[in-house]
């Protein structure tokens, strides 16, 4: 089964999406990261992080790119 929406990551069948602070602090070595945490699928965990845009910024005609150094231990 293919999560259109995890963007064609396989993700198994029986696939548990984990929303709440409570289930997704088990999966957190910090409880603070867990404002970071949108929702945990399978094992891909998906994260959310604020931004602030300029009042210029132009939703329209804008363009707007992230990239982050993720390095695991």
């Amino acid at each position: 089964m293919i999560d259109k929406n995890a963007q064609g990551t396989v993700v198994g069948e029986n696939a548990v999406d984990k929303r709440s602070n409570e289930e997704l602090v088990l999966h957190c070595s910090n409880p603070l990261d867990v404002s970071f945490m949108y929702k945990v699928v399978s094992n891909q965990n998906f994260m959310k992080f604020g931004v602030t845009l300029k009042k210029s910024f132009n939703v329209e005609q804008d363009e707007v790119k992230f990239a982050f150094n993720l390095v695991l231990k």
